[in-house]
């Protein structure tokens, strides 16, 4: 029960298991161990020295609360797993491990079940992407990375604190680049409002012809400098056959990007629909905030002067 449990990797089946174990085999008057060491003294010190492993996997808790003690004990998982050889296991621990030390050093020990807050959590590129072809059995389109070099990279994980580990996060954090995703219909006002509040150092457009030959200006009277990618859609009202293509392309655009803000404002209903497609595939281990462009003033005004910054309300749960 105990193997099976780890290989399932479900960690409160793992710590039920592995307190049945150790209660069995560490109990005082265990008839088993004492046949052990009579009869197969060779294995008694290998048995004891099981028990004192595994105890140190273990809370000693029934419920999950994450403190120094719980990311003590998932970090020992991570290492029984790594040297243990099981990779697949080892990635997807790793993967929750990074998450609970970033919600326990920014005190948000309450969300550690919240699976919203959890998928939200930014992390690295290459965890994130080796998990999701692991997760998936490799049923996606990612290449996954040598085993030595993964290796190299959950042992670099394990060999960190959690002190260690989080202030490596707030150091990418902080370096990680901001994006937009928008659409783009013949309206300038609302991607000029998106680009003036946030600034980013990319853009991401998803939008027709005739909608991008607005473009140009709108960036000079932004005084947007970045990087801008643009999507064509060659039928922006009907074209449902070109959306994989779009959301695929402006998926490939954002994988480096821990940070986007996705603009809801704008274009027809088909290019909001695949802005939403985007933002659901790239949403796992990023901060995503989805916003709306607001301008209060009459459609005649808008017309005669797009070029006013308007409000951002940003969308809650999303």
């Amino acid at each position: 029960d105990l193997s099976t449990a780890l290989r399932l990797g479900s960690i409160r089946s793992i710590r039920e298991k592995l307190r049945e174990f150790v209660s069995f085999f560490d109990s005082v008057d265990n008839k088993v161990m004492k046949e052990i060491e009579e009869f197969v003294p060779e294995l008694y010190p290998l048995m004891q020295a099981m028990c004192k492993r595994y105890k140190k996997l273990d809370t000693g808790r029934r419920k999950i609360e994450l403190d120094d003690k719980e990311l003590k004990a998932e970090q020992e998982l991570l290492k029984f797993y790594l040297e243990t050889e099981d990779l697949g296991m080892a990635l997807r621990l790793a993967r929750e491990y990074m998450v609970n030390v970033k919600l326990h050093k920014e005190g948000r020990v309450e969300d550690v079940l919240n699976r919203r807050s959890r998928e939200n959590v930014p992390l690295p590129e290459f965890i994130r992407e080796a998990r999701n072809h692991v997760a998936h059995f490799g049923f996606n389109e990612n290449d996954f990375p040598s085993q030595e070099k993964l290796k190299k990279y959950l042992k670099e994980i394990v060999d960190m604190s959690p002190d260690e580990l989080f202030e490596e996060h707030v150091k990418r954090k902080s370096s990680s680049v901001q994006a937009v995703l928008s659409p783009l219909g013949t309206s300038k006002g609302a991607l000029f409002t998106v680009l003036k509040h946030f600034n980013p150092r990319v853009l991401v457009v998803m939008t027709s012809k005739l909608g991008a030959k607005n473009l140009p200006e709108i960036l000079q009277k932004a005084g947007f400098s970045g990087e801008c990618q643009v999507i064509l859609v060659n039928d922006p009202f009907t074209g449902v056959d070109e959306v994989d293509r779009v959301v695929t392309e402006a998926e490939k655009c954002l994988q480096d990007i821990q940070k986007v803000v996705i603009n809801l404002t704008g274009g027809t209903s088909l290019l909001g629909y695949m802005v939403e497609r985007v933002r659901d595939r790239v949403r796992y281990g990023r901060q995503i905030d989805s916003v709306l462009a607001v301008d209060r003033r009459s459609y005649k005004e808008q017309e005669k002067n797009p070029y006013v910054v308007g409000e951002i309300l940003k969308l809650p749960g999303m």
